[in-house]
């Protein structure tokens, strides 16, 4: 079955309410942001992920997948000093300028 979903962080609104405002225009799937540390602590939250799940499941939205946008700027992810040799995509590390 297709599903017609949008990114939650372009949606008017954020959280919960993103998920009940993606229910209300008839979609029914979304991604979640994690940009920030903060974002990371929140979804890292039991209580958080259990919100998320319940108002997804009460309103027949998916939950289909994370952005891990704050993976952007890190040095883990760029294959940087510190980081773990699986961590890079790249087979020689890259550096920012």
């Amino acid at each position: 079955m297709i599903q017609y979903g949008v990114c939650l962080w372009c949606m008017d609104r954020r959280g919960i309410e993103g998920i009940d405002r993606l229910a209300d225009l008839g979609l029914t799937c979304t991604q979640l942001e994690v940009k920030t540390e903060d974002d990371l602590r929140e979804l890292s939250s039991p209580a958080t992920q259990a919100a998320y799940v319940q108002a997804a499941g009460r309103r027949g939205v998916s939950i289909t997948g994370l952005a891990l946008n704050i993976l952007a700027g890190s040095d883990a992810m760029l294959g940087g000093e510190g980081s773990p040799p699986s961590a890079g995509w790249r087979s020689t590390p890259w550096r920012r300028a």
